[in-house]
């Protein structure tokens, strides 16, 4: 890949991440109000939290696809 191409698309997929980020919602309220109330570490972890549970569901994916063959092709399509 050419640097050229994968500067212009860093940039631009570093453009949407950030104004989706500073979008206003309900996590980032809640994760002002934690880290306001708790401090840095209260605030880290409700940041990780939707990180954890990814984890967690594409492990239970990976382990159950094997035992459901009908939704094996989705667990690949997904993958």
């Amino acid at each position: 890949m050419d640097l050229t191409l994968f500067l212009r698309f860093f940039s631009q997929g570093a453009a949407l991440g950030l104004t989706a980020a500073a979008t206003p919602g309900s996590l980032q309220t809640l994760l002002i109000s934690e880290t306001l109330l708790g401090g840095f570490k209260r605030g880290a972890r409700v940041t990780l939290a939707p990180l954890i549970k990814l984890a967690q569901a594409m492990t239970l994916n990976e382990r159950t696809s094997s035992f459901f063959q009908p939704l094996g092709w989705f667990s690949k399509l997904c993958s």
